[in-house]
């Protein structure tokens, strides 16, 4: 008998439910609300189903219910509902890129958890708050609200929180251009994620590792993270991240000046943002193909491309995205000779703090453009000190050569010889330098490429091999990582038939014929198993063993009584022996026995891995096979309990003697005529 909950238990369990994404234990927290009558009972309903449209990402509908809880729990003056249902909304919000909202409803619920000393609840929002801000690109507000939450984790003892901090911290340290700092923090994210076995975070900051590696030119090493971080989302089936970690590839092609290789990645995941409708993506995705643009020379293309990133990043209030695209649409303009359409873009970032080291020197590049096409040359020359210090404190090298050459070329146009000299020499080292690590590092691409092509076709050879030993079920569980030992089912319905008469027809057919007589059996079997989501088990000699246990008892036992008959309506005849003439074909008969109950299923082995059932259960099924009939499907009483009402006829067939059980009623199982 279930324990009935009190009001009280069901409020914390329907938080926690929310928080852990339980959606089941949060439509069992509903029907038991319903039965309880006050106000609180009520919007408690109201906050469960905004949480399970939340979990079922349907982002809009989850807001409205939030709002509506939060009305509900406001004229209680039910403060806890208030600040979960604040934090709710605010974060629908944030998902849907409303930040200026998502703030505002955050920091209510920031004071509500303070007002209660809910300390966990401090912490998680504290840390969304920081989402926000590293979303905008606000960076230094981002670290400072990390930076708060961290040790608020850590002394909770939750390292789950702390993963997610200390990857948020790693990337925005990998954003303001401090590498080591973002390498040391996505190191402790991820010890932490391979002790909890945290799979789809560990994709998360395995990519994040790539852009720091991709930021400071070690384009391999970056390739190498990018394609692992893949293949473990296309493992975990986790589309966003897979379209992101295509994106960020394309990066990587377009550093070395493979740019129709850069723009086949970069379009291939702006298909992939615009089909979900991810915003804040698909003006990343169209910013780094206008750039990719550029550098082809495709002025027009570049435009077009970063002016729809460009509305994009300002609609959602995105900083940092809004400076690159400024800059990008400025160059197009100047490239294209428009210059005072290029000036009036480029005044938008007058008084903007820009963040990313390589944004804010690639905006001085468009205000020197700006500048030395109006003539003035000392405002061009500040705009390439501004960047020159920019590149040379974050060690940016390719920026840095850019700069050099750009103030080589003012230098020239001054007449001004020692400084043309300096900054050619400058120039000169630094494309020595770069090129011949881009040398390097497209000869160490193409050998990564090749490695990682053979470790890619070594695994889908394994898999492969995992798919053709293994129910598909059960493969898919295990390619994404899980174990599979010791899966109990409780009511689990299980079949074993077998040929009558099989030794003695097979004793005079060759090797051959047996072989494709049983394929062709159990092919059709199979087919069978997969109509009525059936798992086959095994063939032994001319047996054949399948289940089910993942549904209700009903349901397992019809699908194996379905399949049950079509085993014995299954037309097949024995082959005439080779070099027989005139022989009349026999038919074949099969003996059927199915039971059901509790049994345990897994895959045993290292080598060679088979997946097994076994329990009581499944001796009674092999009993019931053994001492059946031809032509017949016998069951014993736990099949008729469960189909009493199903299509079904049941025939007594009176006491079997089944060994270890004794004497044991049992039944024919047949179609029932219409």
């Amino acid at each position: 008998m279930n324990t009935i909950r009190t009001l009280e238990e069901l409020e914390t369990n329907t938080y926690e439910a929310t928080n852990y994404e339980n959606k089941s234990e949060l439509k069992q927290c509903i029907t038991e609300l319903e039965s309880l009558s006050s106000p609180k009972a009520e919007a408690l309903i109201v906050y469960a189903k905004a949480s399970v449209e939340l979990i079922e990402r349907r982002y809009a509908a989850s807001s409205e219910l939030y709002l509506q809880a939060l009305s509900m729990f406001t004229k209680e003056n039910e403060i806890r509902g208030m600040a979960y249902s604040n934090n709710g909304v605010s974060v629908c919000k944030f998902i849907l890129s409303n930040y200026p909202q998502a703030l505002e409803y955050f920091e209510v619920a920031l004071e509500l958890y303070e007002d209660l000393g809910d300390k966990r609840g401090i912490a998680a929002v504290t840390g969304n708050i920081g989402n926000v801000y590293l979303s905008m690109g606000n960076y230094p507000q981002a670290l400072e609200y990390y930076e708060q939450t961290l040790p608020l984790y850590e002394r909770l003892g939750d390292k789950r929180g702390e993963v997610k901090i200390a990857g948020n911290i790693g990337i925005v340290h990998g954003q303001t251009g401090n590498y080591p700092q973002a390498l040391e923090y996505f190191e402790r994210a991820l010890a932490l994620c391979k002790e909890l076995d945290m799979k789809s975070t560990i994709a998360n900051i395995t990519a994040s590792v790539g852009n720091v590696y991709g930021r400071t030119g070690n384009y391999p090493q970056a390739l190498e993270y990018y394609e692992r971080a893949l293949d473990l989302c296309q493992e975990l089936d986790m589309k966003s991240l897979i379209a992101h970690v295509i994106g960020t590839i394309g990066f990587v092609y377009y550093s070395i000046g493979r740019y129709p290789k850069a723009l086949e990645y970069y379009e291939r995941a702006l298909g992939m943002h615009e089909e979900w409708g991810v915003s804040r993506e698909v003006a990343r995705d169209l910013g780094s193909i206008a750039g990719t643009y550029l550098a082809m020379g495709n002025y027009q293309a570049a435009l077009s491309s970063a002016q729809r990133a460009l509305a994009i990043s300002k609609e959602l209030g995105i900083s940092n995205s809004t400076s690159r695209f400024v800059s990008i649409v400025t160059h197009a303009y100047v490239a294209a000779g428009d210059v005072e359409q290029a000036e009036e873009t480029i005044a938008d970032l007058k008084d903007t703090v820009i963040a990313e080291p390589d944004v804010a020197v690639h905006v001085e590049h468009a205000r020197y453009a700006v500048r030395i096409c109006k003539g003035d040359n000392v405002g061009a020359a500040e705009s390439l000190r501004r960047a020159l210090e920019t590149a040379q404190q974050h060690g940016l090298k390719p920026e840095e050569a850019d700069t050099q050459k750009l103030l080589r070329d003012l230098a020239q146009k001054n007449n001004d010889l020692a400084a043309y000299i300096e900054h050619n020499n400058e120039y000169t080292r630094l494309t020595e330098e770069i090129n011949g690590k881009e040398t390097a590092a497209k000869l160490a691409i193409q050998a990564k490429e090749q490695e990682i092509r053979a470790e890619r076709e070594e695994r889908e050879r394994e898999r492969a091999i995992l798919y053709s030993t293994l129910p598909k079920s059960v493969a898919d569980r295990m390619v994404k990582g899980e174990t599979v030992s010791g899966d109990e089912y409780e009511h689990s319905a299980v079949l074993f038939t077998d040929i009558v008469n099989f030794t003695s027809h097979s004793s005079i057919l060759s090797a051959t014929q047996i072989t494709e007589f049983l394929a062709s059996i159990f092919t059709a079997f199979d087919k069978l198993c997969e109509q009525h989501s059936v798992t086959k088990v095994k063939t032994i000699g001319d047996s054949y063993m399948c289940f089910k246990g993942d549904g209700e008892a009903d349901e397992n036992a019809n699908a194996i009584a379905q399949v049950a008959l079509g085993i014995t309506d299954a037309s097949f005849t024995w082959p005439s022996p080779d070099g027989a003439e005139n022989s009349i074909p026999d038919s074949v008969q099969f003996r059927v026995g199915i039971a059901i109950g509790p049994a345990t299923a897994g895959v045993i082995g290292t080598d060679r891995l088979q997946y097994d059932v076994w329990g009581d259960t499944v001796n009674l099924a092999s009993r019931m096979e053994s001492t059946g009939e031809p032509g017949r499907i016998q069951v014993h009483e736990g099949i008729v309990e469960v189909l009493a009402q199903a299509p079904y006829t049941f025939i007594s067939r009176g006491d079997v003697e089944v060994k270890g059980k004794g004497a044991i009623h049992t039944w024919w199982l047949e179609r029932k005529e219409l």
